[in-house]
């Protein structure tokens, strides 16, 4: 495997037409494997997309948008499946439309995006804290503008909402089921999922984590992927990790691991391929890995890359 280092963080702009995006990372895929490419380009709303629209404020005060879109009337024997999406605002219409191009999915799957009550795709502030796990603090680097760092590390509070506030709404309104439960981020998002999965590993089956942001405060994510490596065979239900990255995302040069100082954390995780290489090392009949890199993308391209891919792993 050729899976390399140090992911950037900042979204960028994503294709404007998903349609073409979809349809580039599509011609990797056998002729029977390529689902009918979507025609209709992302709205700006993502609204347009879903069948609900629940504003749900926190026990801890916190205001969240919920995008969901439900594939029909009739939910499929055991119930829906169902994917959570990090940044709602910004993914949710790229994952609905994934699913749509897949027939097995557009009539099995709910789609929920958790976003925000705001108008464009990101909020930045919010998703800092949200996305980012707790820990001592330790180095960051610098801001794009030299601006400080928003509040970080509600990782497990966020996490606490979505499972005992928000799953048990759905759960509900719609007959979801419980046992195929999938989340997808980007960025900030697949650190979130990351370490969802080394900390609380039965929230989810699957775990799709596009371009995480390993390096986050001095790579601390390594420290609780060595605590899950410890624990991992002490037995649990079978879980299945999806990791993906653009290829101009990769080299010590790339993003803002590029501005960190040689750290002894930082040489004790090695590069992202050395991560790969170790969770690979945990694969049984209950951990499915599967990675993959896409050719020539950014970060920002590589995120409507990564649903399409990982909605076919589902």
């Amino acid at each position: 495997m050729s899976f390399l280092a140090n992911f950037t963080m900042n979204i960028t702009t994503i294709s404007a037409t998903f349609a073409g995006v979809l349809a580039f990372t599509l011609a990797a895929l056998p002729v029977s494997a390529q689902p009918p490419i979507p025609s209709r380009q992302q709205p700006a709303d993502p609204a347009e997309h879903a069948t609900d629209v629940l504003d749900i404020e926190s026990a801890g005060q916190r205001s969240y948008r919920i995008f969901i879109s439900v594939p029909g009337p009739e939910p499929p024997p055991g119930g829906y499946s169902v994917t959570y999406v990090l940044d709602g605002n910004a993914y949710f219409a790229d994952v609905v439309r994934a699913r749509d191009a897949l027939a097995e999915l557009r009539r099995t799957m709910v789609v929920v995006g958790i976003g925000y009550p705001i108008e464009g795709r990101i909020d930045f502030v919010r998703r800092t804290f949200d996305l980012t796990p707790p820990a001592e603090q330790r180095t960051l680097p610098p801001r794009r503008g030299g601006d400080a760092w928003p509040t970080w590390g509600g990782a497990d509070v966020f996490l606490q909402f979505i499972e005992t506030e928000l799953k048990p709404q759905l759960q509900n309104r719609y007959a979801i089921d419980q046992t195929k439960q999938t989340i997808f981020g980007h960025s900030f998002g697949g650190l979130f999922v990351l370490h969802t999965l080394f900390t609380r590993p039965g929230c989810f089956q699957t775990y799709i984590a596009a371009s995480p942001s390993v390096w986050w405060n001095d790579y601390a994510i390594g420290e609780a992927a060595a605590a899950f490596g410890e624990k991992h065979s002490q037995g649990r239900t079978s879980l299945n990790l999806v990791l993906t990255v653009g290829e101009l995302e990769l080299g010590p040069d790339a993003g803002p691991a590029a501005a960190l100082d040689e750290t002894e954390a930082k040489r004790q995780f090695g590069t992202t391929e050395d991560f790969a290489d170790r969770m690979e090392t945990l694969q049984d009949t209950q951990l499915q890995v599967t990675s993959k890199i896409f050719p020539d993308a950014s970060h920002g391209d590589a995120a409507p890359q990564a649903i399409v891919f990982g909605m076919n792993q589902l």
